[in-house]
């Protein structure tokens, strides 16, 4: 968890304990574990009809399917949703629809099967992997199901209902999910008159790296003076970026390097953030389990070209087995 900072929002796992979340009681599968309003926020099959936004060319057939679907008409449902989703190939829910029919007639490599069109139609929605996943579970493939989730969390990782997934993959794996241990220091920031105080942490008085977490404190001044324009040239309005939180971080790094700290000196934050490093996945924490609301802003683009670097952090660094 990440503390002693301003930062405008918790994310991942952390607005899921923040909310009161009890993802240990669920126990119905991972479509269970959400509420009648929380699906219709997201597109996914309710009890009763959901509204298409914007009409296409299969939008009539899918509103049908739902009106099957809520009366309980199954394979209407299904007929009228794959009639969607071959009037409009690009209709995410029709797939997703047809996918979750198939599930509930328990085919569920025919579930998998529409899930992954839907996949195909939008991958940076969570729902259809996390669909898949519970197909997956249902079959007893777990490592698939696994991968599946993960898959979901990387779409879409600020939403409740993509560790939802996950969190009920754990609790049927003997599993646990738990962000690397990194608590960081308060940094600097100007108060109304533009003045800056740095103070040190009593605590760490004796402490090899204090002067490295001093360099960390007063990297946001540079930033707001000329960093941020150098590295966003199209923004007007300094934030905090991404950019800005791993140089912070590689900047302690590298001085706790350069002092040859012995590593029995070091605590758990700077133990973390030395091995995330060698891996090349301390973006990955930054974005996944230590972002602000100025970070999420870069999460599209990063995402773009590290799907895979994600995946694998996740899976080593989220993911434990007890």
């Amino acid at each position: 968890m990440v503390t002693g900072v301003s930062w405008g929002l918790r994310l991942g796992m952390l607005i899921m304990v923040a909310s009161g979340f009890d993802l240990a009681a669920q126990t119905a599968g991972p479509r269970a574990a959400m509420s009648d309003a929380e699906v219709q926020k997201e597109n996914v099959q309710p009890s009763t009809v959901l509204t298409v936004t914007g009409r296409s060319p299969g939008a009539e057939a899918l509103l049908k399917g739902q009106k099957a679907f809520s009366n309980g008409n199954l394979k209407k449902a299904l007929a009228l949703y794959k009639e969607a989703a071959e009037a409009d190939p690009k209709l995410y829910e029709a797939a997703l629809f047809a996918g979750d029919i198939q599930f509930k007639m328990k085919n569920y490599d025919e579930a998998c099967t529409w899930d992954a069109k839907a996949v195909a139609i939008n991958p940076d929605r969570e729902t259809a992997y996390r669909y898949c996943g519970d197909a997956l579970m249902q079959k007893g493939e777990q490592k698939k199901a696994r991968s599946k989730f993960v898959d979901g969390v990387i779409a879409e990782p600020y939403t409740k209902a993509s560790w939802v997934g996950l969190q009920q993959w754990a609790n049927a794996s003997n599993a646990r999910l738990a962000s690397p241990a990194i608590t960081l220091p308060k940094q600097a920031v100007p108060d109304e008159k533009g003045n800056v105080n740095v103070s040190v942490d009593p605590s760490k008085a004796g402490d090899p790296a204090s002067g490295a977490w001093l360099v960390y404190s007063t990297q946001p001044m540079m930033w707001r003076s000329t960093e941020f324009k150098k590295h966003y040239p199209n923004e007007t309005v300094y934030r905090h970026s991404l950019a800005e939180a791993a140089e912070s971080l590689r900047s302690v790094i590298a001085l706790v390097k350069e002092q040859k700290i012995p590593e029995d000196k070091l605590d758990a934050t700077l133990k973390s953030l030395l091995a995330l490093d060698k891996d090349g996945m301390l973006e990955c924490w930054i974005v996944l389990n230590g972002a602000d609301q100025g970070i999420v802003q870069d999460y599209a683009a990063y995402r773009a070209t590290h799907r895979s670097l994600l995946h694998a952090y996740i899976e080593k660094y989220v993911i434990h087995f007890s």
